[in-house]
């Protein structure tokens, strides 16, 4: 059986006291806060939750407006 779900952005989740989102950021090279989006997406199934999708956006995402 499927239930519910869930999207949940990156600063959301946490792994061992920090965010995923920052966790990222600090791995990567020449990307900067702002310009990284990350979302998971979960489901429910047979009461348990699992991972169904993991969204990376990566580079300006404000926009230039040119």
């Amino acid at each position: 059986m499927t239930g519910d779900k869930a999207v949940v952005p990156a600063g959301k989740v946490t792994v061992d006291g920090q965010t995923l989102d920052k966790i990222i950021l600090s791995h990567s090279t020449g990307v900067e806060p702002g310009e990284l989006d990350v979302k998971i997406d979960a489901t429910e199934i047979d009461d348990s939750w699992y991972v169904t999708n993991l969204e990376f956006n990566i580079g300006s995402t404000s926009g230039s407006g040119a």
